[in-house]
């Protein structure tokens, strides 16, 4: 995802939503490394893994963005 599209996700959902979509990358992330593993390190999509854990980081970024904004109100 690019940055402005995970910037608009975070605005427009609740915290609870962003930790679930936080949890369901993790999943998926998870994923990718047992499929790497079990297959004699094979992976299909090699960036992948690199992609999600780029994606997770950027939206617990724009969510602590978020939280320390609403502190300062």
């Amino acid at each position: 995802m690019k940055k402005n599209d995970i910037k608009a996700m975070v605005n427009s959902m609740s915290v609870d939503e962003i930790n679930s979509k936080i949890a369901e990358l993790e999943r998926e992330l998870s994923a990718e490394y047992a499929i790497r593993s079990s297959a004699a390190g094979k992976s299909r999509n090699y960036g992948k893994i690199r992609t999600i854990k780029k994606t997770i980081a950027r939206i617990k970024t724009f969510l602590r963005q978020k939280e320390l904004s609403q502190n300062k109100n």
